[in-house]
């Protein structure tokens, strides 16, 4: 489900609800009216809290289809056609900040979406991992960092652009492939730290995530000279329409240098993506 129809759903739910309160408030009102229940300890109450429950929920709604109205419909097939003559590419992009917001918790299938500050979908994560994987996930949890993953990350329009795989074991690599399978890169978890240690498709070193503090609540990724690419806050809001973005959405600042490189920019895009999911963020 994409964001617009998950907070048009949200809002149709709150409306009932909020509705069905009010509508309960008044069948109390009309009874009390008749059968003087207000002299009775509490009901008086009961039915003012019915209301302003009421109230609150109703606002809710109305606060959710604001979000709803902000994420426009999903323009797939539209955009495709717009690719076939502009001759742009879909999977990269110039925006300097991202939002990502993740569907799916335990059990199911990790969805982590990259959308622009102006709520454009960009990039789209997806846990691809067989099904019993998540039937493990569900019933030992701790047991899931030792089986085998597998995420594709697509562009804005559908496409498969990259595929990363993780075999079952011990603090096994998550290896990135292009879609014809040529390998461009690796990062492993460091055994102690709050890191991941990125490699390029020859073993060669790429590059590093690292945590900035105990709690993971922000992360840097680095290339192999040291130069900062990617900054991921965890929880972070973006430098406008802070407003349309819940607290579950993570900020992510890309540097202009990685914007411009479309080669490092492959490689290193769906590293927020797997902090995300190595690091539970």
């Amino acid at each position: 489900m994409e964001w617009r129809k998950h907070h048009e759903n949200n809002a149709r739910i709150s409306r009932w609800v909020g509705w069905g309160l009010l509508a309960a408030a008044a069948v109390y009102g009309m009874l009390d009216w008749k059968y003087g229940w207000s002299t009775r300890p509490g009901m008086a109450i009961t039915v003012s809290g019915m209301v302003l429950t009421a109230v609150i929920i109703l606002g809710t709604a109305s606060a959710f289809m604001r979000k709803a109205a902000f994420f426009p419909e999903e323009r797939r097939e539209r955009d495709r056609e717009l690719q076939d003559g502009s001759g742009e590419d879909p999977f990269l992009h110039r925006d300097r900040e991202m939002m990502l917001m993740r569907q799916g918790g335990k059990g199911t299938r990790a969805l982590i979406r990259y959308f622009s500050v102006d709520g454009e979908l960009l990039l789209e994560f997806r846990e691809t991992s067989r099904g019993w994987v998540f039937a493990a996930d569900w019933i030992l949890d701790r047991l899931r960092p030792f089986l085998p993953k597998s995420f594709v990350l697509t562009d804005r329009i559908g496409g498969p652009r990259l595929y990363l795989t993780q075999r079952g074991g011990i603090n096994s690599p998550i290896e990135i492939r292009l879609p014809d399978g040529t390998l461009i890169g690796s990062c492993r978890q460091d055994w102690w730290k709050a890191r991941m240690e990125l490699r390029d498709g020859a073993g060669l070193p790429a590059g590093e995530v690292g945590s900035d503090d105990l709690l993971g609540t922000s992360f840097r990724v680095r290339d192999a000279s040291g130069r900062e690419l990617v900054r991921f806050y965890n929880g972070g809001l973006p430098s406008r329409n802070g407003d349309a973005f819940s607290s579950d959405a993570d900020l992510v600042k890309v540097s202009a240098g990685l914007a411009g490189e479309p080669e490092a920019y492959v490689r290193f895009i769906a590293v927020p993506a797997l902090i995300k999911i190595v690091f539970s963020r």
